[in-house]
């Protein structure tokens, strides 16, 4: 999913436009919040802009929740939840995100998790190492604190937090009119 932030800046009698467009966790909002605070510091009015909203509306989608890290999401994610969306909190250590990077690693070996050619996705992945804890669990980590990860981080939480909701789903049949249900009409 892509969307977008802006912020707005007066500087003098001059103004300034800043547009970050991108898939959602990668990084944007967290630069947005940076130029609001000093700014905010300096005295310099400013105004941000968050597109989800649009998002949603534009494409039909149905959420059903919002995953994040909490480096610095607090504002974020308080909006989010003012708008009515339930946040879930992803771990970021290596015993939670184990076994759903393992599984997702094996669904895509086995081609059953694909994507389609996004270069923002590929060239995050190509960023991705794996990081390893002193009792052998895994999860993704950065080559350098100069590349970025997010979408291929975004993409274990959603498998994460997809397990997590098909366990609970039980032998209930999988069929077009349940998924139609879960996500809305197509």
């Amino acid at each position: 999913m892509t969307d977008i932030n802006c912020i707005s800046t007066k500087m003098n009698n001059t103004g300034y436009l800043a547009v970050y467009l991108g898939c959602m966790y990668a990084g944007k909002t967290s630069k947005l919040i940076s130029i609001y605070n000093k700014n905010k510091t300096a005295g310099i009015s400013t105004c941000v802009i968050n597109y989800i909203e649009d998002t949603v509306k534009t494409y039909d989608l149905k959420v059903m929740e919002i995953c994040y890290d909490a480096h610095n999401a607090n504002i974020p994610v308080a909006e989010l939840e003012r708008n009515g969306y339930e946040c879930v909190q992803i771990p970021q250590s290596c015993a939670k995100l184990d076994e759903p990077t393992r599984n997702f690693q094996d669904l895509v070996r086995v081609n059953q998790i694909v994507h389609d050619g996004n270069k923002l996705l590929s060239w995050s992945i190509n960023n991705c190492e794996k990081d390893t804890n002193s009792f052998g669990e895994i999860k993704i980590s950065k080559k350098s604190r100069f590349k970025r990860i997010d979408p291929a981080a975004t993409c274990i939480f959603s498998h994460k937090r997809a397990m997590t909701y098909w366990s609970g789903v039980g032998s209930k049949e999988i069929t077009d009119e349940y998924l139609d249900e879960l996500w809305g009409g197509r």
